[in-house]
């Protein structure tokens, strides 16, 4: 799910040398960072028997 949007992301990078300016990669970083948060918490609930959110 998550996986198919970063390789493009990565192909555009390496493969095709697409610019890549700060604010995009702090946005990538961010959006990471935020899916990490929440698939800890879903299986953290699902620990615990409660879904996210």
């Amino acid at each position: 799910m998550y996986i198919n949007p970063t390789l493009q992301f990565l192909i555009a990078l390496f493969v095709f040398h697409e610019p890549l300016t700060e604010t995009q990669l702090t946005s990538f970083i961010m959006i990471w960072a935020a899916l990490a948060l929440y698939s800890w918490s879903a299986w953290r609930g699902s620990q615990t028997g409660h879904a996210p959110g």
